[in-house]
């Protein structure tokens, strides 16, 4: 072997050592210490105000409209989307017809005022009835905003902290793309305070799946009642 064969021979040995998994590139000790997993998080923007009501009565007045106008008014971006929570001082066990009357106002109001959509309002009720307060009724308009982890940036050697691939960044550019691809964050808001989903039974699925592929699905039975002539 001559000279030029050993050097050649030493140089594509130390090329190899270089390009193991195990080897120790200089920027090792680069990583930041923030990893994952990573997710995106949801927050609320609320603005609230005590809506008043004579005694007796369902019809909101002067000062209440402008309340209501003022909480709408606040919220100068449509985007994302307005939600309203109408929160009673009484307890559900003690809901009168006074106090549905006065509800009903409020969305009527909400839906004129800010175009609110019925389905963007939720009515919440006390544990127990606030004798105190029998007549106001608390109005809260909320936005929700998906905020994205920071991301720190791409600093790694790839397949060398941990297999399989435990490089600490994998995922966070995909949680901050979810966070700002939503239309309305409140959905994420929802699901992450929902209880967990239990166990799906996935056997019974297939089974109706496989039912409707082959056209095997039966019919709806409806039962008919005879009356008497």
């Amino acid at each position: 072997m001559n000279k030029y064969t050993t050097i050649s021979v030493a140089a594509l040995a130390a090329l190899l050592v270089g390009c193991t998994e195990w080897g120790n590139p200089p920027f090792r000790n680069a990583i930041p210490t923030t990893s994952g997993p990573w997710k995106a998080d949801v927050e609320r923007l609320s603005d609230e105000d005590d809506i008043k009501f004579a005694s007796g009565s369902g019809k909101i007045n002067n000062a209440g409209i402008a309340k209501l106008k003022g909480l709408v008014g606040r919220k100068t971006t449509p985007k994302p989307p307005v939600h309203a929570r109408i929160i009673t001082h009484t307890a559900r066990g003690d809901m009168h017809n006074l106090t549905k009357q006065r509800i009903a106002t409020i969305i009527r109001c909400l839906k004129k005022l800010g175009d609110i959509c019925p389905n963007m309002i939720e009515v919440f009720y006390a544990e127990q009835t606030d004798t105190e307060r029998k007549n106001t009724i608390t109005v809260s308009l909320d936005q929700y905003r998906a905020v994205g982890p920071q991301c720190p940036g791409w600093n790694e050697y790839m397949n060398t902290y941990g297999m399989p691939e435990g490089e600490a960044h994998f995922g966070c550019t995909y949680a901050k793309n979810e966070g700002a691809m939503l239309h309305d964050p409140y959905d994420m808001y929802k699901e992450r305070r929902s209880p967990a989903i239990g166990q799906a039974d996935g056997e019974r699925q297939n089974l109706a799946i496989s039912r409707y592929r082959k056209g095997k699905e039966e019919p709806l039975k409806i039962e008919k009642v005879e009356t008497g002539k």
